[in-house]
């Protein structure tokens, strides 16, 4: 009796054949959007969360410069929390973080068409509750008109400073339509929007707010499950993305990523705008961790992998944590 044997044997992923995988991939650096956290320069970095990092605001053109020349072309900003910043009820008050505005004038300037720029709208790093939206108390409730009279202020002052896109991730109704409307109300009808419309409840932001709400709260499981869309609800999260396309968003994102592959890979299918994919600091923690207590062995291989499997799902961009090791594996 005769048996055949596969044509191709199963090979273990050493270094060697790294070049290979390279060669097979289809992610390229031009598919990631760097996460950039812009703050103090005497900023404290918590050691829970040392994976990344928080840039000083001193050293952003330094760092941006040397993410361009090893091929990185999109970054998101995102500010950190100034200070306490008491209630946030009386929205008059309420003012953009310069140090967020002058980052964009100084990319922008510098960099003008090397580098695109996304902003992050949210007020979540200087609500003392850590909301995405203002409340009256620490009740997951948020005052939804308010909080776009906020956003709208955030995206006039960053479209200004030369944001190419508006990113509101605060995921109040209506945000969209909202945004574009003072937008073009202000001739920034060239400002496009990227929308978190499927920012799922997950406790995988948990590093993010560990490391981003040190200044204004010690409540790290804050409740969002009352504006953020949830995991056992695919239709909400189908509705929530058409939703955003009616109102006008040029692209559209899904977060997190590792356990939400199939709605990326359903929803691409159903939508004519770009998809936005975000690697969340709850995955990007679980891969280092593992790294780093031998538990996953083939660094380079393993977060290859992942990353391209959000873009075989659908992604077309992708923001990643991983964008400094990616493009470091490339050397």
């Amino acid at each position: 009796m005769h048996f055949a044997y596969p044509i191709l044997k199963g090979k273990l992923p050493t270094d060697n054949n790294l070049y290979e995988l390279f060669s097979k991939i289809s992610l390229k650096q031009k598919d990631l959007i760097l996460p950039l956290f812009i703050a103090d320069d005497h900023a404290k970095q918590i050691s829970s969360s040392n994976y990344f990092k928080k840039i000083p605001y001193s050293y952003v053109t330094q760092y941006i410069d040397n993410m361009i020349q090893k091929g990185i072309t999109s970054i998101i900003i995102f500010g950190t929390p100034r200070k306490k910043s008491g209630s946030l009820q009386n929205n008059t008050e309420y003012i953009p973080n310069d140090m967020v505005t002058n980052s964009i004038k100084r990319i922008s300037s510098e960099f003008k068409k090397k580098v695109t720029i996304f902003t992050d709208i949210c007020i979540c790093q200087d609500n003392p509750f850590g909301h995405c939206g203002i409340t009256t108390d620490k009740t997951n409730h948020a005052e939804n008109d308010m909080t776009l009279k906020i956003l709208g202020r955030l995206s006039l002052e960053y479209a200004k400073a030369g944001s190419d896109y508006i990113s509101p991730s605060s995921m109040m109704d209506g945000q969209v339509r909202y945004l574009r409307s003072i937008l073009n109300d202000n001739g920034y009808r060239n400002t496009k929007i990227l929308s978190f419309s499927a920012k799922h409840n997950s406790s995988l932001y948990a590093p993010f707010r560990n490391n981003m709400f040190i200044n204004i709260t010690s409540d790290y499981s804050i409740d969002k499950s009352n504006y953020q869309v949830s995991f056992f609800n695919p239709h909400e999260t189908i509705r929530e993305i058409q939703t955003d396309i009616n109102e006008g968003a040029d692209m559209v994102m899904i977060k997190p990523s590792m356990f939400y592959l199939d709605l990326v890979y359903r929803i691409k299918r159903k939508i004519e705008v770009p998809m936005v994919v975000q690697n969340v600091s709850g995955e990007y923690y679980l891969f280092k961790a593992g790294i780093k207590n031998s538990i996953i062995f083939n660094e380079k291989f393993s977060i290859l992998l992942f990353l391209e499997s959000i873009k075989n799902a659908g992604a077309d961009k992708i923001i990643s944590y991983f964008s400094p090791d990616f493009v470091q594996y490339l050397k």
